[in-house]
């Protein structure tokens, strides 16, 4: 079994890599049931982490489109002088666009993405859906953790990132796709998006679906507990995955989430229709 799972490790890592061209790229894949999911990538990550989750939406149906974030996927030190609330108005400005032909529209984010799609969402009510992946409501450690790097910030402006082998020696895509270090000031950047994001979560009134990795390194663990709770939603699924990075979801271990947020969005559908 550990074989195998290495084996389709590396026929993945070979077909990403044979597609880097795309990482940076925004996509939009045209679906035909005249719904459209907006997906937001992660904190010095690209759009091609939620490739495989919108080709999987886009057989189901769904119009999708994925964005670039202000300072990514280019190289660490354009995110230096990039505030977070320019990674929310990029958000918005695909929103509004989208708006503008679609009625029906889905959210989705991964991590910082995530706490972004809550910024949009708590702006719009009319948005029908929204999946949150591995966003945080706190960071883990985050009390000391704070106070140390903004004492170190000075000495170190960067730091290199660390991943823990919690899948023994895979590296998880995120080690391929996105920036390995990154400036400490841009993540005091993305410590306020969240804040920011978690302030007014009562005004999150759409069906929501989180999920999480038990063993993600980065967020607090009861964060999808404590987002789930804080929002107004009638609807609300959670999803919490074992031995999973992160940054799960352009992972091949944990492709079967994509039919868990198909599901879900299909299940927003339904009710829609039954309203009407």
């Amino acid at each position: 079994m550990k074989a195998q799972h290495e084996a389709l490790y590396e026929t993945h890592v070979e077909t990403v890599l044979a597609e880097k061209h795309l990482f940076s790229e925004p996509f939009y894949f045209k679906g035909t049931n005249g719904r459209v999911v907006l997906l937001v990538h992660g904190w010095t990550s690209v759009p091609y982490e939620m490739r495989a989750l919108g080709k999987h939406l886009h057989q189901k149906g769904y119009s999708v489109y994925a964005l670039l974030l202000s300072g990514h996927g280019t190289v660490p030190e354009d995110l230096e002088g990039i505030r977070w609330q320019q990674w929310r108005d990029d958000v918005l400005q695909v929103y509004q666009k989208l708006s503008r032909e679609y009625d029906d529209i889905y959210l989705g984010g991964m991590s910082i993405g995530g706490s972004l799609v809550l910024h949009v969402a708590q702006r719009f009510p009319r948005i029908r859906g929204l999946v949150l992946m591995g966003t945080p409501y706190k960071m883990r450690f985050e009390g000391v953790g704070y106070y140390f790097v903004k004492m170190l910030m000075h000495f170190q402006p960067y730091k290199k990132k660390f991943y823990p082998k919690i899948l023994g020696a895979q590296k998880c895509m995120t080690q391929i796709l996105s920036y390995q270090r990154y400036p400490q000031v841009s993540a005091f950047e993305a410590r306020c998006a969240i804040i920011s994001a978690t302030r007014q979560l009562d005004l999150i009134t759409q069906p929501c679906f989180f999920i999480q990795s038990r063993s993600d390194h980065l967020v607090s663990r009861n964060s999808i507990h404590a987002l789930a709770e804080g929002v107004s939603s009638h609807v609300i699924q959670k999803l919490i995955l074992k031995n999973a990075h992160h940054n799960f979801i352009a992972d091949v271990q944990h492709k079967h989430v994509y039919d868990n947020i198909a599901s879900f969005f299909d299940q927003c559908d339904l009710t829609l229709q039954q309203k009407e």
